[in-house]
């Protein structure tokens, strides 16, 4: 074993063990999103409703209930032990995400290098380990897209397609990936993705919960996470930590807090508007964003469908996950887990294409950047305050619109040259260089 793979398994096992550690740390003292999420666990087990109702205003649950008789088994372990198991799971979640990068998602051509791969997770540690130690479900949603692209690049078109239908039950912005399969004319698995919307979303909750309940439930959801949206309400948290287009675009063009007050520890409440501008306004620039990002994917995920195993495909789900985070109005940080794709296909190209020109400098630069954005500004190299405020001006945003740019100009590339291939090659990464023509 070389030791460039032995401090990749090193660095593996100090994620983990950090993650359990403060995960565990979190649970003794109340904290964390899974241990807020157990009471509406509760909720569900005494036939209550963890939504907001005509009776109560308050917003309480975000998913929809299938994703709480997932982590029900973890729950019955007790909050400790539960927060234990439930950041091991995730944990091999991203053991398998590494693997369908780094494997699956070259396709056909070679091997990665090991310090390639060294570098592939050391630029996905913080997003790893800050929704392991926050102990969201975002991950798991994340496993669930990069096993559609597992299934897709082995021709499992209705597999592909049902998992995306699974994580679409869990979490509405996964349904992009069903918008995808229209337009890439993949109509198995599209098929495949209604059975999981069917299966998860209604016939499995139905089953364990009782279908009267479960539709109460799913109505109840409804009205307070999709309603809103479709009446065009002001229900977007526009506090620092939305790192979406719609909490950033409101932050800089409306009147509102970007950084609450925190008396405790001296911080005084910050606005960075720029404007001042109404909320319809503003809510019609978003929407119009909207459609930018939708018209990009059209545009830019071309891979031909017979080329099933091109590392294109891995471009193509790395735009539209990209697409979900900007597009949800409820996009924090820790959604951001699945950058590793974006990553994994930049790094990839320039390795084993070695572009020139454009080709070459504009990936590179969008991939240094977005790691700047995405590594440097924490509360342990800048502190709290100050990492604050870099959220409020969408520095997670900011880094994800760069990989965006950077997929999208090897899509460019590789359309321009014909959807070019890396071959088997000597030594690891062929000799291949692309035109900067």
């Amino acid at each position: 074993m070389t030791k460039t793979r032995i401090l990749l398994i090193i660095l593996f096992v100090v994620l983990y063990a950090a993650s359990a550690v403060k995960t565990v740390n979190k649970a003794k003292e109340g904290r964390g999103a899974f241990i807020r999420q157990s009471r509406y666990a509760e909720m569900i087990s005494h036939k209550e409703i963890p939504y907001r109702t005509s009776t109560s205003e308050e917003e309480l649950y975000a998913n929809l209930p299938m994703m709480l008789l997932i982590q029900k088994p973890f729950y019955a372990m007790g909050l400790i032990w539960g927060s234990f198991f439930w950041v091991t799971f995730k944990c091999m979640i991203i053991l398998f995400i590494f693997w369908v990068v780094v494997i699956i998602g070259r396709g056909k051509g070679p091997p990665w290098p090991e310090w390639a791969q060294l570098l592939l997770l050391f630029l996905n540690i913080r997003v790893f380990f800050g929704d392991l130690t926050h102990a969201n479900v975002n991950l798991f949603t994340a496993g669930l897209v990069a096993a559609s692209l597992w299934f897709a690049v082995h021709r499992q078109r209705f597999a592909s397609g049902l998992v995306v239908g699974f994580a679409a039950a869990l979490r509405v912005t996964p349904m992009l990936f069903v918008v995808y399969f229209i337009y890439k004319r993949r109509w198995i698995s599209l098929l495949g993705a209604i059975a999981g919307i069917v299966l998860f979303a209604w016939l499995v909750p139905g089953l364990f919960l009782g279908f009267e309940y479960h539709n109460m439930l799913a109505q109840a959801w409804f009205n307070q996470m999709i309603l809103p949206f479709i009446k065009g309400e002001n229900f977007t948290s526009f506090y620092h930590i939305n790192q979406s287009f719609s909490g950033q675009f409101h932050r800089l063009l409306m009147d509102t807090v970007a950084i609450k007050a925190d008396i405790k520890r001296g911080y005084d409440a910050l606005k960075i508007n720029l404007v001042a501008w109404d909320f319809q306004t503003v809510s019609i620039i978003v929407k119009l964003s909207y459609i930018i990002v939708v018209a990009c994917l059209a545009w830019f995920c071309r891979t031909p469908k017979e080329k099933y195993a091109h590392p294109g495909n891995l471009g193509e789900y790395a735009i539209v996950f990209l697409a979900t985070v900007f597009i949800s109005p409820r996009s924090w940080k820790h959604t951001y887990v699945l950058i590793i794709l974006a990553h994994g296909f930049i790094l990839y190209y320039l390795l084993s294409m070695r572009p020139s020109g454009w080709r070459k400098w504009l990936p590179l630069v969008s991939l240094v950047f977005a790691s700047i954005c995405l590594l440097l500004f924490s509360d342990s190299t800048i502190g709290r305050y100050w990492s604050n405020v870099a959220e409020a001006y969408g520095i997670y945003l900011m880094g994800g619109i760069a990989l965006f740019v950077g997929c999208a100009a090897i899509l460019s590339a590789l359309r321009l040259d014909d959807w070019p291939e890396p071959s088997p090659a000597q030594n690891n990464m062929p000799a291949r260089r692309v035109s900067s023509a």
